[in-house]
């Protein structure tokens, strides 16, 4: 059955593959893009000709994530013209590279406002509509380097776990209302292994997994999904993502507050197999 769905942050990379992938399933997608009169001018413009072209459902609306009137705005337009949101795609990470040690805390904060200060905002607007309809999903985009793998460049990874945790109590929270919550992770991974340099998995990649998980019943989705290029399985993810009813394996749960985390590779293979 199609959606409505919104995607924040969705100008380009995950955020504007992610937009594109759900409309191409059938969905009514509204892309959120922040500085539509600035620097992500040319964004609304790009992402119609593509939808044009493409045939699909996807809208393009202003949403400045930092600002509560603007979000209230927004999402207040989209119930305006469809009468509901199933699906919310978080996608406001903001990444700054350091060693931890040179961040004040001022900025610091500043990465924590922007990481998850943002979600809680949306969220506000969002639950209310979604608690009346007993139903509804929430994707949060973070990063498997939440869990601080590529020391000692870890502060803009202290607002991404913060914002894990955040998706997890919500996670516990919202089960009771029919809502569904799901951490999407992407992994970094090493262009060379003589070298340091990293780079996150295609974010077209990490669109299709979203796309899975919004197409997949109500109550059968994972809690955590990794999407790394390196590995076929999960074994080799940190223990820190592990806790009770949120196992890195794959198994069948029915209840939304305890679905497994699982691998991208592992997840494909259940797919193919349901």
């Amino acid at each position: 059955m199609p959606k409505t769905i919104v995607v924040t942050s969705a100008s380009s990379g995950i955020g504007g593959a992610t937009a594109m992938a759900l409309a191409r399933a059938g969905h009514t997608v509204y892309a959120g893009i922040q500085d539509v009169h600035g620097h992500h001018a040319a964004a609304p413009g790009r992402l119609a000709a593509l939808a044009a072209e493409a045939g699909v459902a996807l809208r393009t609306i202003e949403i400045d994530l930092m600002f509560q009137a603007s979000v209230e705005a927004a999402i207040g337009r989209i119930i305006a013209e469809t009468g509901r949101i199933d699906v919310l795609v978080h996608n406001s990470a903001y990444r700054l590279s350091g060693p931890a040690t040179a961040f004040t805390p001022e900025q610091l904060a500043r990465l924590y406002e922007l990481n998850v200060l943002t979600t809680q905002w949306v969220n506000r607007a969002v639950l209310s509509p979604m608690r009346r309809e007993g139903a509804g999903l929430i994707v949060w985009v973070s990063g498997i380097s939440a869990a601080g793998t590529t020391p000692p460049y870890l502060a803009p990874y202290f607002a991404m776990a913060n914002m894990e945790s955040v998706a997890r109590l919500y996670a516990d929270a919202l089960g009771r209302w029919g809502i569904d919550c799901c951490s999407v992770l992407p992994r970094a991974f090493s262009r060379r292994a003589t070298t340091s340099e990293y780079e996150e998995v295609d974010a077209a990649s990490v669109a299709n997994v979203i796309a899975e998980i919004v197409d997949t019943p109500q109550g059968q989705r994972p809690s955590r999904v990794y999407v790394h290029p390196a590995q076929p399985g999960a074994a080799g993810m940190p223990a820190a993502h592990d806790g009770p009813g949120h196992r890195t394996q794959v198994r069948a749960v029915a209840a939304p507050r305890s679905n497994p985390a699982i691998s991208l590779a592992a997840y494909q293979r259940r797919k193919r197999t349901a």
